[in-house]
């Protein structure tokens, strides 16, 4: 077992954080920090409550022939690697998995065993929509995915789609039943399944003169031509965009909606170059800048 406050670090390529070597059953309990290139290994039949941090690969019970379980308890955090093995098992996701943690796009595979995401699960997925990519889960056995996607979203486009989950044989009816968690004012994530039922997908919508927030008559013409621009598909402005998608309350909205003025007000001042110049001129060609 490890106690909250211990941790394990073993980042070589080879290395593994907690290894099980036993003739029974293993069962590890984690509250700590495990981070590894293979954060748990055990050959025998495993059982794992994670009620902490944990960060890698799994491998557990690949020589046993008898079920393994991950237990990723509410509360816990599973940055999982890119090789999950759990032996005739299941994964259980009552807290946070992020593939590969914020910031780091990774396809997990589960090659051996099941995703069971439950009810207070969340799936924090990193979304890249202008160079379209994605973490992603990826399973070769039926799987069941409840709870919440958190997206993690980077350079935000419209009309682009991105795969988060991927099963291998057909989602069953009923095998997905996810909502989006998100509490920006801006944004909004539409989930759908693909035609032919091995994928999950998320796009991204904006509407920048949300129901609820009262703006000015600059602030609505601010977020007018934002909502023209957006409307374009336009990649080259995802960055801009990018910088809306952390915003989770109207008064940093408005906040926002002010940058981005005072932005076009520095570009003409400082000189910038004429294409960003003359992009920042299409956003905002208003006349009281």
């Amino acid at each position: 077992s490890m106690n909250k406050g211990a941790s394990v670090a073993a980042n070589a390529d080879s290395a593994v954080g907690i290894l099980a070597i036993t003739t029974d059953v293993a069962t590890i309990r984690n509250a700590g920090i495990d981070v590894a290139r293979t954060a748990i290994a055990s050959d025998r039949q495993t059982v794992v409550d994670n009620d902490g941090s944990i960060a890698g690969n799994i491998d557990i019970g690949r020589g046993s022939g008898l079920a393994s379980t991950f237990n990723n308890h509410a509360g816990a955090t599973f940055q999982s690697g890119d090789n999950l093995y759990i032996s005739w098992g299941v994964l259980n996701n009552a807290g946070t998995i992020s593939p590969g943690g914020p910031g780091v796009f990774t396809t997990t595979r589960l090659t051996y065993g099941k995703f069971n995401q439950t009810s207070t699960g969340t799936y924090a997925a990193d979304l890249d929509f202008a160079n379209r990519r994605s973490d992603v889960l990826s399973t070769r056995e039926a799987s069941y995915f409840g709870g919440t996607v958190t997206p993690l979203t980077h350079n935000p486009v419209r009309g682009t789609w991105l795969t988060v989950i991927h099963s291998d044989p057909v989602f069953p009816d009923g095998s997905v039943a996810l909502t989006v968690a998100d509490r920006s004012p801006v944004f909004s994530y539409p989930l759908r399944m693909s035609e032919d039922r091995h994928d999950v997908l998320v796009s991204v919508n904006a509407n920048f003169t949300p129901a609820g927030i009262a703006l000015n008559g600059d602030q609505a013409a601010v977020a007018g031509h934002l909502q023209t621009l957006w409307n374009t598909g336009s990649v080259k402005a995802a960055p801009l965009f990018g910088t809306f998608t952390s915003i989770a309350d109207a008064p940093s909205y408005l906040r926002a909606l002010g940058t981005v003025a005072s932005d076009v007000s520095l570009a003409r001042a400082s000189g910038r170059s004429q294409e960003d110049y003359a992009f920042l001129t299409r956003l905002m060609s208003c006349p009281y800048f």
